[in-house]
Order: C-alpha cells, then sequence, then structure tokens
C-alpha cells in the first residue's frame, strides 16, 4: 500500500493488514525500518473519518456552494492532535517496489493519513483500486491529490476557507472529469 500514498499510521498498519496483531506487525515494521526500506517516527496527527466523498462532482453539473463544502469538510476534522507512529516509504522502498517518495511536512501528515484512510475506504469497496498520487511540489491550490485509473480526480479537503474549497470547484469545472472531494 506504501507505494499508493505518502503516509500511514501504525494503526492503519496493524488493523488493515495484521488483523490486529501488534506483535508481528512491529516485527515487520522494525525489519523494514532496519533495512532501510521505511521511517517510523511519532506526530502529532489530527484524525479524520472517511467513510464516503462529501461531494461527487462529474463533468457538466452545478457545483455545490463552496463555503458549504468547506464548512462540512472542516467539521470532520478533529479538533485535537493525538500523538501517532507513522510509517513513510524511503527512498529505497520506492526504487525496490515502485510508488514515490516524497518529503511531507509535518503540517500536511494528518492531511496524508486521512488521505490513507480514503484509500483504504475505496479498497475496500474494491480491493483491485489504484491509484496515482499527483506531485507534491509546487502550489497545491489548482490540483487534487490523486487520479485514480479512470481517471477521476481524488481530493481530500482540509480545513479550508470558502475560497479554498472554491478553488477546488474550479478546479472540477476545468478538467472535464469527475471530481470526488473527500
Amino acid at each position: 500500500a506504501l507505494r499508493f500514498l505518502s503516509a500511514m499510521t501504525e494503526h492503519q498498519i496493524i488493523s488493515r493488514f495484521y488483523g490486529g496483531d501488534h506483535v508481528a506487525a512491529r516485527v515487520d515494521l522494525a525489519a523494514a525500518a532496519a533495512g532501510g526500506f521505511i521511517s517510523i517516527e511519532h506526530h502529532l496527527i489530527r484524525r479524520r473519518p472517511t467513510p464516503a466523498p462529501i461531494a461527487v462532482i462529474t463533468p457538466h453539473q452545478t457545483p455545490p456552494c463552496a463555503e458549504q463544502l468547506a464548512y462540512a469538510a472542516s467539521r470532520l476534522w478533529n479538533p485535537s492532535s493525538e500523538p501517532e507512529l507513522v510509517i513513510r516509504a524511503t527512498s529505497k522502498f520506492a526504487a525496490f517496489c515502485g510508488g514515490h517518495n516524497c518529503v511531507v511536512p509535518s503540517a500536511h501528515l494528518s492531511h496524508e493519513v486521512a488521505l490513507s484512510s480514503v484509500f483504504f475506504t475505496k479498497r475496500e469497496a474494491d480491493p483491485a483500486f489504484q491509484w496515482t498520487l499527483i506531485a507534491q511540489s509546487g502550489p497545491r491550490g489548482g490540483r487534487a491529490d490523486a487520479v485514480t485509473g479512470d481517471g477521476t480526480l481524488v481530493e481530500l479537503l482540509g480545513r479550508y476557507s470558502g475560497v479554498k474549497a472554491g478553488r477546488k470547484l474550479a478546479l472540477a469545472a476545468a478538467v472535464g472529469v469527475t471530481v470526488e472531494l473527500w
């Protein structure tokens, strides 16, 4: 899964891949870290549930109100942060397994962890689901987070203003493809 994601928490890995077996997960994670394939660090993470998209905008559809969308998204984010073990792939992992390795600032880790939850939600519905993360360099205001195999853009809304949510809606109108706003 790390070749499709920027960051995951230890909890996500244990619950998704180890059926709750903390010991087996920690042994494997320690071995992967010792081999230089992953990094494991403590970070403060703000949780956000991702059961379904807030909005799915199809081409030529009238978009929802940007302020209402921003409000709905901001209400999903937990107001407090909790310490979590965050696992990220290294360049060595990307070279051996595919995917990418990018530097994610600590301030953006909560977004990337929530984006991982979106990926897992979609994987539960379709075990063969894949996406490609869109490059994380440069200004992000007018780009989505990922693109799926069928060309759907996926954007996880942060605690955005109505103006920034409006930019995401403009993206949906400009590209002429379906955009899922989570």
